[in-house]
């Protein structure tokens, strides 16, 4: 969970030439927002950012049907990143 929370904000930063690491959620939000990144790209991303810390630290074990679904998110979600420019704004589909 850590590593593909690091890689996604490593991709995104690069994409958009800026340092996403240590920012708040807010800060990241305001950032995104900023550059002119698409508002469900974002509230997606910071989702999934919240979602792997919280099972970072989970006490317990996401189920395979969890986990399933977590991969199949993170996976769109990659391709979404990809397609993000250094102008923002997500390509329409």
């Amino acid at each position: 969970h850590a590593e593909q929370s690091a890689a996604m904000l490593a991709v995104l930063g690069a994409r958009l030439n800026e340092t996403l690491t240590g920012l708040t959620r807010n800060q990241l939000r305001d950032l995104l927002r900023a550059r002119g990144v698409a508002p469900d790209l974002g509230s997606d991303l910071i989702a999934t950012l919240d979602r792997s810390e919280a099972a970072r630290f989970s006490a317990t074990h996401e189920s395979p049907i969890e986990l399933s679904d977590e991969i199949t998110n993170a996976r769109a979600l990659w391709k979404r990143l990809a397609a993000v420019g250094p102008g923002a704004e997500e390509p329409s589909t």
